[in-house]
């Protein structure tokens, strides 16, 4: 008779081998002052970028030096880039 143990640990074995056999997938954003970028990669033994997009950024400066930007605005390019980078990764 097997220990139920170790049947337990052997399934457990055998569910993370094909989880790990299973591509998995980095959806990574970077917000920046001019821009709002998107990436999506491939995450393996190393990062393989699949698909990218940049959306501009606009940035109200005043004549006291002071910077802003709408946060609406970046909230909708980096939500507009999201299916735009699934369909472009495949």
């Amino acid at each position: 008779m097997i220990p139920k143990a170790l049947v337990h640990s052997e399934r457990a074995a055998a569910h993370r081998s094909s989880a790990l056999s299973d591509p998995l997938y980095l959806l990574a954003f970077d917000l920046g002052t001019t821009a709002a970028k998107t990436c999506l990669y491939q995450v393996g033994e190393r990062l393989v970028l699949l698909a990218a997009t940049s959306r501009r950024l606009s940035l109200d400066t005043g004549a006291d030096g002071r910077a802003e930007q709408d946060p609406e605005e970046w909230w909708a390019a980096l939500a507009a880039s999201i299916p735009e980078v699934l369909a472009a990764g495949g």
